[in-house]
């Protein structure tokens, strides 16, 4: 098993996370509303030294799934039509109508007996047949699934979440694969939990956590072993020898430590990798460990004795984020910087790659008869590959990566979103069926807008370009360059010619879209987010100066400068243009007064203006776990009506469908949800 870290991983692998902790009570309450999304039984006790929460008797009678929200329509089907559109009157009964997408997947398991396949997604967990891939039953959860791993009898998956909320993500949550219902949770961990393992027998759970410590699990009862102690850093990866008396432990300090399961004793240290260790892997045998750290190095080591045995390198300093041995051990497979690399395990000879065009992003899993490898990519699917002969076999459709931006046609008929890398999918909005998909860029496609007939679409990109389409055949028309680094937002004047386009380290251009021309140039420092007012008379944009600027198209010149309290990632004017609203002020655009100051991200206005939908930003203080959510707000007022949620991660998007009966929302979760008035 293993785990990866990235950007946002390191700034918590430290234990000066801690204290920001919340109290014991506002824990209490978190954690009781987690077990509430996951099934409504499991009172976890406050955070003490080594407590636990009591694991939950199975019942004969089987519970039925948790369903924290409306039953959910996947893209491809249609969903149910708004019946009246969303006003103030009637915003407390707005609900979810439909989710497109399944969500990002992050790490794939096969059950010991080979008969399921779990993949640990943004949403929660799905299982599916092995033999025909099919969906057979999901496990919904509060957060992310970082990582995920079965009992050997199969009847248990143990799993841990991950997001922004560092204290909800301490928890091991244990679920009854056969009742279908949680167990309980094992709480002992100060920080995040990194990797979760099964001892051989069954009785033991492991954990590795950023707070440096190993702890073990009485799998049965849920107590609390002991805390193993030693690393100088986090603990990133944890492995049961087969004969599940030796347990092995790597960290970000770059050291290996074998213990005595059973007494929690070190017996040795294995120190010579220069860099944080990422992924450990015991042989069936038990007699060799493989251990793989963030500069490519895999270094497999004679257990019994202490000494490596030889030294496996891939291309120079590229990051290995997972090392496995086939069941059979015969083959042992590593990912580096993404490519899958299979080696003969007793020779170390190099056998061949078997994954190139799409990043592993998670851990390797082997079907227990070695004969297919198991993996999620860079793009958040799942593939499935023949060991023996490298061949790619199929994949698991559903899964996307995180949807960066979100556009409606104005006829409200087709929707665009930009989820797989440099891609543009264009769905039809009624029936969530994929029309067609746009690739000419070059680079992450960070922001799409129609053009006011629907016929035309921009979109921009981190490859520096923006690029004109025609939403009809698919077809880049036109390729709009001058920007020096990143495009990160575009838009369209309401006369569907006057096109804008806001550079992440520059200015904003305007260009006449129709002949590529570029007609003017407004001063900004790196722009986050643009909008044309419905006159097209004033553009506004936010940038990373924590500055929104108001601008006349016509003559160039800067009218106002709002200072904002947070960096501005959406802005939005009224139907009406009287009004301009970032993620946390709201303006009156003719005398630059604040209105009303929020704490969100991304806006939209109904088109009859009466509400502000926003998404919410996660305040560290709040007792509320649920950070991606949306609000809706009377403009009027300044009331908030109602709270959206769903989403599993950060809200990218939300926009009004033009008749203003549903509202779209999209989210680094990897879904689309449509939300409206059943």
């Amino acid at each position: 098993m293993s785990f990866r870290l990235d950007r946002r991983d390191r700034t918590t692998g430290s234990l000066q996370v801690t204290s920001r902790r919340p109290s014991h009570r506002i824990m209490g309450r978190l954690l009781i509303l987690v077990s509430v999304w996951l099934g409504g039984c499991l009172p976890l006790l406050p955070p003490a030294s080594d407590t636990v929460a009591p694991l939950a008797a199975p019942s004969d009678t089987p519970t039925p799934l948790p369903t924290p929200i409306p039953p959910l329509a996947l893209a491809g089907t249609p969903y149910p039509q708004p019946a009246q559109p969303i006003e103030p009157g009637n915003a407390g009964r707005v609900t979810q109508l439909a989710r497109w997408g399944k969500g990002t997947a992050r790490t794939t398991a096969f059950s010991p007996d080979g008969q399921t396949l779990a993949v640990a997604s943004s949403l929660g967990i799905y299982l599916h047949d092995t033999a025909s891939l099919t969906e057979v039953r999901f496990i919904p959860t509060i957060a992310p699934v970082a990582h995920i791993a079965f009992s050997p009898d199969g009847r248990t998956i143990a799993f841990a979440l991950f997001n922004n909320i560092v204290w909800l993500n301490d928890v091991i949550w244990l679920w009854d694969t056969q009742a279908n219902q949680p167990l309980g949770g094992l709480k002992g961990h100060m920080t995040q939990v990194t990797d979760i393992a099964f001892a051989p027998d069954g009785r033991t759970i492991a954990s590795g956590s950023f707070d440096y410590t190993v702890r073990l699990w009485d799998a049965q009862t849920g107590q609390p072993l002991r805390v193993l102690e030693g690393h100088g850093r986090a603990v990133t990866s944890v492995a049961f020898a087969p004969d599940g008396r030796t347990l092995a432990s790597g960290g970000e300090d770059g050291a290996v430590r074998i213990w005595n399961a059973q007494t929690g004793q070190l017996v040795r240290r294995l120190e010579e990798h220069d860099r944080g260790v990422i992924s450990i892997a015991f042989s069936p045998n038990g007699q060799t460990l493989a251990s793989a750290d963030g500069k490519g190095v895999i270094r497999l080591w004679d257990v019994r004795i202490g000494l490596r045995i030889r030294e496996l390198r891939g291309q120079e300093g590229r990051w290995a984020s997972s090392v496995a041995f086939a069941p059979n051990g015969q083959i042992l497979a590593t990912t580096e910087d993404g490519a899958v690399r299979l080696w003969d395990a007793r020779t170390g000879r190099f056998l061949r790659i078997i994954q190139r065009e799409a990043r592993a992003v998670g851990g390797i899993a082997f079907s227990p008869d070695s004969r297919t490898l198991a993996l999620a990519t860079e793009a958040h699917t799942v593939r499935l590959w023949d060991v023996q002969t490298g061949q790619f076999l199929r994949s698991l459709t559903g899964y996307t990566s995180g949807v960066k931006a979100v556009a409606l046609s104005p006829d409200g008929q087709t929707l665009a979103s930009t989820a797989e890398a440099y891609a543009i999918q264009l769905w039809d909005a009624q029936t969530g069926r994929r029309l067609r998909t746009l690739k000419r860029h070059s680079d992450e496609v960070t922001s799409v807008a129609f053009a006011p007939d629907g016929r035309t679409l921009a979109s921009a990109a981190s490859d520096a370009t923006i690029r004109i389409w025609d939403v009809q055949t698919g077809q880049s028309v036109r390729t709009l360059e001058g920007h020096r680094f990143g495009v990160t937002s575009v838009a369209f004047a309401p006369d569907g010619r006057t096109l804008a386009s806001g550079g992440k380290y520059g200015a904003v251009f305007i260009w006449d879209a129709q002949t590529g021309q570029r007609l003017r140039v407004l001063e900004g420092g790196g722009v986050n987010s643009i909008a044309f007012s419905p006159d097209g008379q004033l553009l506004a944009f936010s940038d990373r100066d924590y500055i929104v600027s108001l601008w006349d198209v016509q003559t160039g010149q800067r009218l106002r400068r709002f200072e904002v309290l947070s960096m501005a990632t959406s802005i939005a004017f009224s139907p009406t243009g009287q009004i301009l609203a970032s993620g946390d002020v709201v303006w009156d655009v003719q005398t630059g007064a604040r209105l009303r100051e929020l704490k969100g991200d991304a806006v939209a206005f109904s088109p009859d203006g009466q509400i502000l939908a926003l998404t919410s930003s996660f305040d560290q203080t709040s007792q509320n776990p649920f950070r991606d959510t949306i609000q809706l707000w009377d403009v009027q007022t300044g009331q908030q009506l109602s709270t959206l949620k769903g989403h599993t991660d950060r809200i990218t998007g939300i926009l009004f469908a033009p008749d203003g009966r549903t509202l779209v929302s999209a989210s680094q979760d990897g879904t689309i949800r449509l939300w409206g008035i059943p």
